[in-house]
């Protein structure tokens, strides 16, 4: 029986991509902050465990809480800070690059940048909106997520010295479950992170359906740069195997 599957319109997959992989790396850093607090705990009942001396019972017992506040308030506070940069960032690059592209498929009068504000991602709405009739239910949630976006890469996150701290505190406020917390910043819930990957999906659904780009049965990733794949039928089964950068050399050295 032969394998078939339609594959996606290019572009759409390129941005389904990125997308895909981000939400793989957000999967992965929770699981690693909280295998790392459990390997910190346990190095600490081991010390524990072998000390008789009360001063250092005591010593332990005050480093633990410094353990709990890095593991369980510091550590997720910054993984959630660079999600949100790095979400922020394919919305910005992906929604301009799909205001191109549909510059280019209609032969449009007017591109992207010659709009104002067409290198900032309310230009980007207005190009979606006006020129291309892409309606964008998410634009005031994904404005919020541009202001504690721009906090967090200009500020650090300390709401009290951002120009616009009202702001800031308002569309934290408007989250899921995120705060200020008793220094000034912003504090990320992992429910906000990933209502905010949500929205940026659901405004490139949205937007792929609309203007008719095709969704297909497979979204196929950028192919590993230094990296080929062999497949051979073996004992009956098809086997695909990695080839190495030496052996992919030679292969791009042989004369066909």
């Amino acid at each position: 029986m032969a394998l078939t599957f339609t594959p996606n319109d290019p572009h759409r997959s390129d941005t389904e991509y990125e997308l895909a992989l981000l939400s793989h790396y957000w999967d992965i850093s929770q699981v690693a902050v909280t295998a790392s607090e459990q390997a910190a705990k346990a190095d600490f009942d081991a010390a524990l465990a072998n000390s008789e001396d009360e001063d250092a019972r005591q010593f332990y017992a005050h480093q633990f809480l410094s353990h709990v506040r890095r593991y369980r308030e510091e550590l997720p506070v910054r993984v959630s800070y660079g999600f949100v940069l790095q979400l922020y960032g394919i919305l910005e690059t992906r929604s301009r690059a799909l205001c191109f592209e549909m510059s280019k498929r209609k032969n449009l009068p007017v591109a992207l940048d010659e709009l104002a504000g067409g290198r900032y991602i309310q230009g980007v709405f207005i190009f979606l909106k006006k020129l291309l009739n892409a309606p964008i239910p998410q634009e005031a949630a994904l404005n919020n997520l541009r202001i504690i976006r721009n906090c967090i890469a200009h500020w650090n996150g300390r709401v009290q010295d951002c120009d616009n701290a009202k702001q800031v505190a308002g569309a934290v406020r408007q989250s899921k479950g995120s705060k200020i917390d008793g220094e000034g910043y912003v504090n990320l819930t992992a429910a906000d992170c990933e209502n905010a990957l949500q929205l940026v999906k659901a405004l490139f659904d949205g937007g792929f359906t609309h203007l008719q780009f095709a969704r297909g049965d497979i979204s196929c990733s950028r192919l590993a740069a230094r990296h080929g794949v062999s497949v051979e039928h073996r004992d009956g089964k098809w086997i695909c195997e990695v080839i190495e950068d030496a052996e992919v050399e030679k292969l791009l050295r042989r004369k066909l």
